[in-house]
């Protein structure tokens, strides 16, 4: 059963125009080169890894969401707009009642993965992946306090979270792995941290 584009035993396949097409290496070039380094692996071998370990890190979609989300609610509060900084924090109005403050500062807890381990150990969870939506977090966090709003600046410092923890524990702790490849994203997330702070 082989189809027009169908593996066959002998390491080749039939092009749309019928014409057989051999793979880059044949059998007997790929079995010597393993008698030779039998622990090296292909470029293309190392490029599916490499793929792989980088759809592992990329953030699944439902978590990515919340960057816009969070921008959205960054820009309700943008020049101090106490009413609405207020009520991000207690909405009066309604019958059940939702803290996005604090809602938003869980998030960045979770996201750090402080949740996992000491707080000295949030810098290897944060990569590249996940950091833009980590400073967007603290973006909405540092629009939500800014004004300044009091009561938010309280709700943030008395949460169970410990925000006033997770935030030094960034600002002083080494953020590695990524910091040694993109230092530039860590330079960002110090920034908006201070900014925070």
């Amino acid at each position: 059963m082989n189809g027009p584009h169908q593996r066959r035993e002998d390491s080749s396949f039939d092009s749309p125009a019928g014409n057989k097409v051999g793979l880059l290496k044949n059998r007997q070039g790929r079995n010597s080169e393993e008698e030779e380094h039998p622990h090296s692996t292909t470029h293309e071998e190392m490029t599916d890894k490499q793929v792989k370990e980088k759809d592992e890190k990329k953030l699944p979609p439902m978590v990515a969401l919340m960057q816009p989300i969070l921008r959205f609610l960054q820009l309700l509060c943008e020049n101090h707009n106490r009413d609405l900084q207020n009520y991000l924090r207690h909405q009066h109005n309604n019958k059940s009642h939702y803290n996005l403050v604090c809602e938003t500062l869980q998030f960045l807890d979770c996201i750090c993965g402080s949740t996992t381990g000491g707080l000295g150990l949030l810098g290897l969870y944060i990569n590249e992946h996940n950091v833009s939506l980590i400073n967007q977090a603290l973006a909405s966090l540092t629009e939500y306090c800014q004004g300044p709003c009091h009561e938010n600046q309280n709700a943030i410092a008395m949460h169970e979270s410990n925000g006033i923890d997770i935030i030094t524990a960034l600002l002083l702790n080494e953020i590695n792995p990524l910091g040694k490849n993109r230092m530039e994203l860590v330079l960002q997330l110090k920034v908006n941290l201070y900014k925070l702070n």
